[in-house]
This record gives structure tokens, C-alpha cells and sequence, in this order.
């Protein structure tokens, strides 16, 4: 019986290394999307790409990581507060219906008003236009929207 409060210790230390790591990663996450944000809002998106032949993160897939990070990190925090629920809810809904747009406007062969808005830009890098989110970012976007 000694042996179980040791396992508690243990899976206490565990619990505590995965939160501080998710907390990490969503840190990393929110400060990528922040980045990509004031590299377009400065008027330069190639301060966003790694070099000239990358296609930097487009200005509504940094919103939907952003709102995604802050939804993730007020549920780690203060998951059972209503305020906290209803912000995930509504980052998921929000998050659900730019992806399904984006999804629809690539198979439909639309452009997106809301995406050359925030880009501005319709330039294009290896023939991918830039500013514009990937239809496989949004399958992404989607799936983490449902999964929340």
C-alpha cells in the first residue's frame, strides 16, 4: 500500500508536465499567429515567410490559430467558468464556418472578399497565392473546430 501514494506523486508530476507543455505549445502557437499578423499589418507579408521561396501564414488562418490558442487557453485555465465555455463555443463555430467557406469558395472556384481584404496582396509564390488559406488548412481548421 506505500507504493500508491508514489503512484499519485508520479501521475500528479506527469499531469502537471503535460500542462505546462500544452501551455507551451499554445504559447508558441498564439505567438506565431501574432507574428504573421504584424508582418501583414506592417505591409510586408515577407517579414512572415521564412524566405523567398515560402508561402507565409495568411492573414485569416493567423486570426483563426489566434482564436483558437486564446479559446484553448482560457479552457486550461478556467475551463469550468462560463465565460470560458462560451468563448470555446463560439471560437469553434467561428473557426467552423471560415473553414466550411474557405473549403466551398476552393471547390467552387470563388475568391474570398473576406481574405483579399486582410491580405491585400495578390501576389503569388511557386504559383501559390499568398494571403489566401490553404483548402487543407481549412480541412485542418475544421477538424480542430469540431474537435473542441
Amino acid at each position: 500500500m506505500t507504493s500508491m501514494p508514489r503512484r499519485d506523486a508520479t501521475s500528479r508530476l506527469w499531469a502537471r508536465a503535460v500542462q505546462w507543455l500544452s501551455s507551451g505549445c499554445l504559447l508558441v502557437a498564439g505567438g506565431i499567429a501574432l507574428f504573421s499578423l504584424w508582418a501583414w499589418w506592417q505591409g510586408d507579408w515577407r517579414l512572415a515567410a521564412l524566405d523567398n521561396q515560402t508561402v507565409p501564414v495568411a492573414p485569416s488562418t493567423a486570426v483563426l490559430l489566434l482564436l483558437l490558442a486564446v479559446a484553448l487557453t482560457l479552457h486550461q485555465r478556467w475551463g469550468a467558468r462560463p465565460v470560458a465555455r462560451i468563448f470555446g463555443i463560439a471560437a469553434a463555430a467561428i473557426t467552423a464556418a471560415v473553414a466550411v467557406a474557405v473549403i466551398v469558395q476552393n471547390l467552387a472556384g470563388l475568391d474570398s472578399r473576406w481574405e483579399q481584404w486582410l491580405a491585400g496582396v495578390p501576389a503569388t509564390v511557386l504559383g501559390i497565392p499568398v494571403g489566401r488559406m490553404s483548402p487543407f488548412t481549412a480541412g485542418v481548421f475544421l477538424l480542430a473546430a469540431l474537435s473542441l
